[in-house]
């Protein structure tokens, strides 16, 4: 707005009042003139962009006007532009997370200061430890996401300083997997206070507190900001000697932090989150599919899961499908086909169906004997199917395929099972095959 002139306020009254409501109204209008500015749009809002400063087109709650739709700007230069980019700098920290809260109407937050919002910068808070290293866990607990904190692990030290001279390889003093800068307690202490913890992380807990002889209690000596976390938990120790010279014993069975098992289920290192869920750690979370396991938190198990296949036995791939703990051929669902290849040496002989399809469902059977009468015996509820040429037992051979099925089928007949004799038979036990003229050829 241009060219603004003062007010001319005629007083139609004298008096007292009439002054102040002069002034009232002076202070106003000023107020109303230096929100706006010369071109008469107020808090910086332009035409480009009165329209669209609360869009968010990609529901990373920062505004598209934040996100410089205008400039098309694309700080990872990924080809996205950022209002359309879930991960604006590429440093695996959504920039919903990096936004600070979920209104689009606030600016987003920048955690050190340097004009450059979170959700642009690949270190956040200044520490020389670039963000996709920190994550977005909160190690000690305090509320501020690793990414945004000086302090990781809550122990005091400026993560600057305990992360060592090259941030890329992390100092990691007691060589147990976790980096200084993400483990309490490694080389500033508070001095000891006989509180059941190591606070001067000198390994031991309580020293030099008075006790009372045979007196128990229980105890800490990890990181304190790790006591009760995950699978962190206290152990127990003995006052111990006599009277003034008494003292609290060593700290034992307590269970300090340790590197993270990405899959038992279990906080290992006491940051307040398990398996993939902590970024530091794992590998960001996903359903295996096969495992009965709800690998990614989202209380569905394997084929319940949307982000795995349907729940449908495929009966050839050795996976459990549909999640029932049966595979394939054991999957009722499936109807499984096994080819047993014969070669028998002998006659009134029998062969075995596998469990895996323990029910004959076919044959083409060899025999190569003489006489003109094959007997192949066999029932539903069995697995064993017996052979016999002609009426009396000899020496004979036996060979080609019996089919096994996985379920029950129709049983060994003429039209599925071949036998290259002129008089087959197909008895459900092999008494149907008893001999009962042996001179008969």
């Amino acid at each position: 707005m241009k060219n603004l002139q003062k007010p001319e306020i005629i007083i139609f009254c004298k008096g007292e009042k009439s002054v102040i409501y002069y002034f009232l109204f002076y202070f106003f209008f000023q107020s109303c003139v230096s929100a706006q500015d010369e071109n008469g749009f107020k808090n910086g809002v332009t035409p480009e962009n009165q329209s669209q400063n609360l869009t968010d087109s990609d529901g990373d709650t920062i505004s598209d006007i934040d996100e410089g739709k205008v400039s098309n700007a694309d700080s990872d230069s990924d080809t996205i532009p950022d209002y359309l980019d879930s991960d604006s700098d590429n440093d695996t920290i959504p920039d919903s997370v990096e936004a600070g809260d979920s209104n689009p109407g606030t600016p987003p937050v920048d955690c050190d200061s340097d004009g450059i919002p979170n959700f642009r910068d690949i270190d956040s808070d200044n520490n020389g430890i670039f963000d996709p290293m920190e994550g977005a866990g909160d190690r000690d607990g305090d509320g501020i996401h690793d990414f945004c904190d000086n302090d990781n692990d809550g122990d005091g030290i400026p993560d600057i300083i305990e992360v060592g001279n090259d941030p890329a390889n992390p100092s990691d003093s007691n060589n147990n997997g976790i980096s200084d800068y993400m483990e309490g307690g490694n080389t500033i202490f508070q001095s000891e206070v006989c509180d059941q913890i190591d606070n001067d992380g000198d390994g031991r807990v309580d020293e030099n507190c008075l006790c009372s002889p045979g007196q128990k209690q229980p105890c800490y000596d990890g990181p304190p900001a790790t006591r009760g976390k995950g699978a962190c938990m206290d152990g127990v120790q003995t006052c111990e000697g006599e009277e003034e010279f008494s003292s609290w014993s060593e700290c034992t069975g307590s269970v300090k932090p340790s590197q993270e098992d990405c899959y038992d289920m279990i906080d290992n290192d006491c940051d307040g989150l398990i398996d993939c869920m902590d970024p530091e750690s794992c590998e960001p979370c996903h359903e295996n599919c096969y495992d009965y396991v709800d690998n990614d938190f989202d209380g569905s198990i394997d084929c319940n899961d949307p982000d795995c296949p349907p729940c449908t036995e495929i009966c050839d791939d050795g996976l459990d499908n549909d999640s029932d703990h049966l595979i394939d051929c054991d999957d009722p669902d499936c109807t499984c086909i096994v080819e047993v290849e014969l070669n028998l040496n002998g006659d009134c002989i029998t062969a075995s169906c596998p469990p895996e399809a323990p029910y004959p469902v076919g044959c083409s059977i060899t025999m190569g004997g003489r006489d003109s009468r094959g007997c192949v015996a066999a029932s539903n509820s069995s697995p064993v199917v017996y052979f016999q040429e002609g009426d009396c037992c000899g020496s004979g051979i036996v060979t080609g395929t019996l089919y096994c099925s996985s379920v029950p089928g129709d049983g060994l007949n003429s039209s599925n099972c071949t036998i290259n004799k002129s008089r087959p038979s197909y008895p459900s036990t092999p008494s149907g095959c008893t001999p009962t003229d042996c001179d008969d050829d």
